[in-house]
């Protein structure tokens, strides 16, 4: 599945999920939700599909396609500031294992040797947003941005070797997306969102094979949180 893919699927879920909460609900469950305000916290899966970019100062290069599922957790705390707008700060965490394996090119465009090989890996990532959602009934679609980082590793392999250790670094970047949250009574929320973020370029290995290596990624995820 491309990237291209994740955005539309994410989209038709969002449309398709609008479609389903403006039927009638039943009344005995899903009563008229007037207060948002509060701390709430929850947990979420969701699949993550991206690119890692790496080059070296000479122009040779590598892009890998990275993929998983994840799981994690977020808290918050939102404030309908009027009957319709609700802000707030939501502070996530999820748990993958995403890799992902390229061939190295030239500067060119011409694949180096079959032989070399970059390897590379997401552990986890974070994101601290703030968020600005608009009520409708129970549905709040809802913006969110802020920074995010991610947990990246990279190596160089030539054959069974490694010709380029790399190493361990944490990106620093940003996120934007949206999504849907519906309250289930008053206590319970249910939120499907799509999320593009960017880790930013950070500099492996500072010796003769120092190379940047940039991360970007989407993602689409489904969640469920409890109000206090």
């Amino acid at each position: 599945m491309t990237m291209r893919t994740v955005c539309l699927v994410s989209a038709v879920l969002f449309l398709s999920l609008s479609r389903a909460l403006s039927a009638e609900p039943d009344a005995a469950i899903f009563s008229t939700a007037s207060d948002w305000n509060g701390f709430y916290a929850g947990v979420q899966v969701g699949n993550l599909r991206g690119a890692l970019h790496q080059a070296y100062a000479v122009g040779d290069h590598s892009r890998a396609d990275v993929s998983a599922f994840f799981a994690g957790l977020h808290a918050g705390y939102q404030r309908q500031v009027t009957r319709n707008i609700v802000a707030g700060v939501e502070l996530d965490g999820a748990w993958l294992r995403a890799e992902g394996r390229s061939h190295f090119y030239t500067r060119g465009g011409f694949q180096i040797s079959p032989g070399y090989v970059a390897r590379s890996r997401l552990d986890w990532s974070a994101a601290l947003r703030g968020r600005l959602g608009y009520v409708v009934d129970r549905r709040m679609p809802y913006l969110a941005a802020g920074p995010a980082i991610a947990d990246v590793r990279f190596v160089g392999m030539h054959g069974n070797g490694v010709f380029d250790p790399g190493g361990r670094k944490i990106h620093v970047g940003w996120t934007l997306g949206g999504g849907v949250d519906f309250a289930v009574g008053n206590r319970l929320i249910l939120k499907s969102e799509y999320r593009y973020s960017d880790f930013g370029r950070r500099v492996f290995n500072d010796g003769a094979n120092a190379s940047r290596i940039g991360l970007r990624t989407h993602g689409l995820r489904l969640g469920a949180s409890y109000r206090f």
